[in-house]
């Protein structure tokens, strides 16, 4: 897994390179919860969707070249202000994601 960081704030737009990948993702709030985008390579995969502690961003295995989660203490609701206090973007690599699925 490797940690994406995230700033402690409520509305943010980045970009990182994950697996020699092109990433630009946003966070934002909205009514009271965390939503995520994402664009990789060019294109949308995902737009909106709500971040919910331990629960992968890419919600089919098809769209999969590795996932992003957000992990919390204690399974927190997503609270911007704990961005890289008690919670943490991670992006888990697909040979990751496959020996998770063997194991459960």
């Amino acid at each position: 897994m490797m940690d994406v960081a995230l700033a402690a704030v409520p509305n943010q737009q980045f970009f990182v390179q994950l697996e020699g990948r092109p990433y630009d993702i946003t966070v934002h709030e909205a009514a009271g919860c965390m939503a995520l985008s994402l664009t990789r390579d060019g294109a949308t995969v995902v737009d909106g969707v709500r971040l919910t502690p331990g629960t992968p961003v890419l919600p089919y295995r098809y769209l999969e070249a590795g996932n992003l989660m957000l992990l919390t203490d204690g399974d927190a609701l997503p609270d911007w202000q704990q961005f890289g206090v008690t919670q943490f973007l991670v992006y888990v690599t697909e040979a990751e994601i496959v020996s998770l699925r063997a194991a459960a």
